[in-house]
């Protein structure tokens, strides 16, 4: 019977049947440690831990009735798991080794910063000025982006009212009064609590921005409507299309709505991250095939480009169609958001699998301990599948069900009577449907039955005969 350990932060010993996952942002951790409890039987507590890229080390033996703080320092980041042996005063443990140790908390170190690849301006199809961004990190959240702001005449930043939390890449528009000059910056945090903040950027009602901005100060008001409910009004969500490819030949094609004349001609502009634009392609006078009578029914006429890329990464678009009235809209400025943004990515993810480690979790069952590692920079937003075989060329079976998120580590519990030698594959995808896959070398066993030798007998040979 195991004895009652509390470690508050890192360890507790009953009922755990898989590990829950904290972070860290420093290396040294404080364990703090009361071991009153632990009965008159127990004689020492040993506690382990493991990387992910070792197996179980004893890292302290306590002795009960001790009430003191352990430091345990990881020295560098990664993931440590931790776990406790129960030494008995009559010479047993439990568990009775440290291959039967079952992992009770993992502790994720991760003392780097988030990333802020990029935050610029931004305008909204109506006009709204704002913001758009991408934050970076191996463990951010669903939500890791915060928009602090202040307007011209205030020396401090502070949280919009409604203390909204954004995804790691998006966008945000306001619509702001003539006067107004409003400066956001981003700010990233990750789970293990580091956190980034941008530089800030200027918003003003022309979307404008840097030294050409109209002087003055703002109304100093908070950016609320009156009937707002105490939110931010956004403006309308630009239409900006993003799309993930994994092939360096793109097609656009639009459908244009038209009259009878249809179109004298179409451009198609192009801009690199900087959103410079440039003009790549035109594209010819187009009639409607079916032309209605009377001059007022709409009709459709298809648009396609076609554009090869030597190399992965992001190429923005702008289209725009002629007709004897003029272009459709302006011809794109320098930092005008694009109509499309194609991120091109051929390359699959990368996966490893670190470790497969079998523990017994009763009397007939055992657990399969499956940690991972994947890196892509464009992983899709729930990219793990887990699966098992017998055979490596064999049928897979799935261990997660469903494509599930990346969190490095998966406890399983295999099934009885398939066998005790199993193959894992972690497969891994991309937001452009590329896939990583990695297979275990040699297949995971899962017989934990030590043999047991039983005395039968001893017994005589047959006499020697010695020849005559």
């Amino acid at each position: 019977m195991r004895s009652a350990l509390g470690l508050c932060f890192i360890l507790t010993i009953a009922g755990i049947s898989q590990a829950e996952t904290r972070y860290s942002n420093s290396t040294r951790i404080r364990i703090p440690v009361s071991l009153s409890d632990s009965g008159p039987a127990v004689s020492e507590i040993w506690i382990y831990y493991a990387s992910d890229r070792g197996g179980w080390e004893l890292y302290k033996k306590l002795i009960p009735g001790d009430e003191r703080a352990i430091i345990f320092d990881s020295r560098q980041d990664g993931v440590y798991s931790f776990a406790t042996m129960v030494k008995f005063r009559n010479g047993g443990s439990d568990p009775a080794s440290t291959r039967d140790l079952v992992e009770q908390h993992r502790i994720v170190v991760d003392t780097t910063k988030p990333v802020i690849s990029y935050v610029r301006s931004s305008t909204a199809n109506d006009g709204a000025p704002g913001i758009e961004w991408e934050v970076t990190d191996a463990n951010l959240g669903a939500r890791p982006v915060r928009l602090m702001y202040r307007w011209a005449n205030e020396a401090s930043f502070k949280e919009f009212p409604d203390r909204s939390e954004y995804p790691a890449r998006g966008k945000q528009h306001w619509r702001l009064e003539p006067s107004d000059r409003l400066q956001v910056k981003v700010v990233a945090r990750d789970r293990a609590g580091n956190e980034s903040s941008s530089e800030p950027v200027w918003i003003t009602p022309n979307g404008s921005g840097g030294s050409k901005e109209i002087t003055g100060v703002g109304t100093g008001r908070d950016p609320l409507s009156p009937s707002a409910g105490g939110k931010v009004q956004p403006a309308s969500t630009p239409n900006t299309r993003l799309v993930y490819l994994n092939k360096k030949d793109i097609t656009l094609t639009y459908d244009v709505e038209t009259g009878p004349s249809g179109i004298t001609g179409s451009r198609l502009f192009a801009a690199n991250q900087l959103l410079e634009w440039k003009e790549v392609s035109q594209g010819g006078p187009q009639k409607p095939k079916d032309v209605a009578a009377g001059a007022t029914v709409a009709k459709l006429v298809s648009l396609k480009f076609e554009q090869k890329v030597e190399q992965d990464g992001e190429y923005n678009y702008i289209i725009v169609a002629e007709n004897h009235n003029g272009p459709n809209r302006p011809f794109p400025k320098p930092k005008d958001p694009a109509e499309i943004t194609v991120i091109v990515d051929t390359t699959p993810p990368s996966v490893s699998i670190t470790n497969t480690r079998v523990s017994q979790t009763g009397d007939r069952t055992v657990a399969v301990d499956i940690r991972y590692t994947v890196n892509d920079k464009y992983l899709a937003p729930v990219p793990i599948m887990i699966e098992f075989s017998p055979k490596k060329d064999g049928v897979w079976k799935p261990i997660t069900n469903d494509w599930v998120d990346n969190t490095g580590q998966m406890t399983w519990t295999p099934p009885t009577g398939e066998g005790h030698e199993f193959y894992i594959r972690v497969r891994c995808r991309d937001r452009a449907s590329n896939e990583g896959v990695a297979i275990t070398d040699k297949p995971v066993n899962i017989d934990l039955f030590v043999p047991k030798l039983e005395y039968k007998e001893v017994i005589g040979g047959p006499s020697a005969i010695n020849a005559r």
